[in-house]
């Protein structure tokens, strides 16, 4: 997952987040469904490849949503300091009356 085209920072987080959560709660979920299938709890003696996929998705997420933190932290800091000048420019006398 990466940033789609056209999308805003805030999108970008908001599904980062989403596909985070989504990945923590399949995670959570691959104790129980090893227990069913056998393996005794905290014990991986033999290779689980859904647990190990669960494992890289939360990773992989965990990754993407800290890129699209970033990002969106990024624009903020651009937009309050474009906001901050243009209330600067505001208060400035025009050019035609600064002589007077």
């Amino acid at each position: 997952m990466s940033r789609n085209p056209g999308e805003s920072a805030e999108q970008w987080s908001a599904r980062a987040s989403a596909e985070y959560y989504t990945a923590w709660n399949a995670l959570g979920v691959e104790p129980k469904r090893m227990l069913l299938i056998g393996i005794a709890e905290g014990v991986h003696s033999i290779s689980d490849h859904d647990y190990d996929d669960a494992v890289d998705r939360l990773a992989a997420a965990d990754c993407e949503r800290g890129e699209a933190a970033i990002a969106l932290d990024r624009e903020r800091r651009i937009s309050d300091r474009a906001e901050c000048m243009r209330d600067n420019d505001d208060h400035r006398p025009w050019p035609s009356r600064a002589g007077q």
